[in-house]
């Protein structure tokens, strides 16, 4: 079965290689994206690859659902602020135009606080949420293997693990909502602190998993971030 999606942020740098990566026939495809009208060399590259795909590049959200005729809303868009204004935009027209429970998938860096009062919020209006951030940059979303920091629902998880396997290198970190929110804030405290910062990451990985502060799991958790944005061998010298 192919997943039928519609997507929010088609045009940036992280979901754009999705229209090369999903082939026909494929575990998933776009119907119709978000295009807010910037233009430029780059975005017009965009929207010839969305439409090469097969999608309808649409300019605002009311065409963007349309009648309802898909899966999932997959969002990657900025930071909290963009993200607030498009859930409190489309929430509305999706609930009036899908006749079944949609979901959305947000593949935008957001606090874990913005994950739980987002799930929240969809959920009482008959939305399903998950939060999974990227990490390794516009070069990792351009051959698939950019990192995606899955959690949530795991029945959700288990339907579109396929499609995130053609655009990059999932990891599921279990059913606790937030918990993708929380490993991509480590992957940070571990870019931008340098030592300091990998020993913070250490601990907060140990108290979000309630885990030890070393042994296996801790390694293999590492040498899978490690391969997102900023990796650091350093990670294994600061937490002996």
């Amino acid at each position: 079965m192919t997943i039928k999606l519609v997507g929010i942020g088609g045009l940036g740098l992280m979901l754009s290689p999705s229209a090369k990566h999903l082939k026909p026939g494929g575990p998933a495809a776009f119907l119709r994206i978000h295009d807010r009208g910037t233009r430029d060399s780059r975005r017009d590259a965009c929207r010839q690859s969305w439409e090469k795909h097969g999608a309808q590049v649409v300019n605002d959200f009311e065409s963007l659902i349309g009648e309802g005729d898909f899966d999932g809303v997959v969002i990657c868009a900025g930071k909290n602020g963009d993200d607030l204004k498009i859930l409190k935009a489309i929430t509305p027209i999706l609930k009036q135009r899908h006749a079944a429970t949609p979901f959305i998938l947000h593949l935008s860096t957001v606090s874990a606080g913005f994950v739980a009062a987002a799930h929240e919020f969809l959920f009482s209006q008959e939305v399903e949420y998950a939060n999974y951030p990227l990490t390794g940059g516009p070069a990792g979303a351009d051959t698939a293997t950019m990192l995606i920091l899955a959690s949530g629902p795991s029945r959700l998880y288990e339907m579109l693990e396929p499609t995130l396997q053609t655009i990059g290198n999932p990891k599921f970190f279990g059913k606790r909502l937030t918990a993708g929110s929380e490993v991509k804030l480590i992957g940070q405290l571990m870019v931008f602190n340098g030592l300091i910062g990998i020993s913070s990451a250490g601990a907060l990985r140990a108290e979000c998993f309630a885990d030890s502060l070393t042994g296996v799991e801790q390694a293999s958790f590492f040498d899978f971030l490690n391969n997102g944005a900023g990796g650091t061998r350093q990670w294994d010298v600061a937490l002996s």
